[in-house]
């Protein structure tokens, strides 16, 4: 969290940035970083992080751009969307991942999810090649 204002008892707004590691069930992991906002008015978050990973000579870009409801420093779901990509992550744009968010202290989280692929597209991203 690189800012955080508590505008009032029932908002609050505040600026994230991380980097983070990707492993995945194929042979394709990936590292990057992800920046944006979260603002909470009513027990309501709302989303708006933009990801940029890479692997070799490969990127991708994702986006959490949704609502949620709750505790934004609890655990909790969320999904994203691949916005564009690269090598094998270009087979992943425009597919929604969902996954479950959990704090394990002091800023430092894990996030486990799955992609809803068809089994041809994981096949395609499995195998790819140049």
């Amino acid at each position: 969290m690189t800012h955080f204002n508590q505008v009032s008892p029932d908002y609050s707004f505040m600026t994230i940035q991380n980097s983070w590691t990707m492993t995945t069930n194929t042979p394709h992991v990936a590292y990057g970083t992800c920046s944006g906002t979260i603002k909470t008015k009513s027990k309501e978050q709302v989303y708006d992080l933009m990801c940029n990973g890479k692997y070799k000579d490969y990127q991708f870009f994702a986006a959490f751009d949704y609502k949620a409801t709750g505790d934004v420093l609890t655990a909790g779901t969320s999904e994203f969307s691949w916005i564009s990509g690269t090598g094998p992550w270009s087979e992943l744009v425009g597919v929604k991942c969902l996954g479950a968010l959990v704090q394990l202290g002091e800023e430092h989280y894990i996030w486990k999810g799955k992609c809803n692929v068809s089994e041809k597209t994981f096949e395609r991203f499995s195998n790819f090649t140049e």
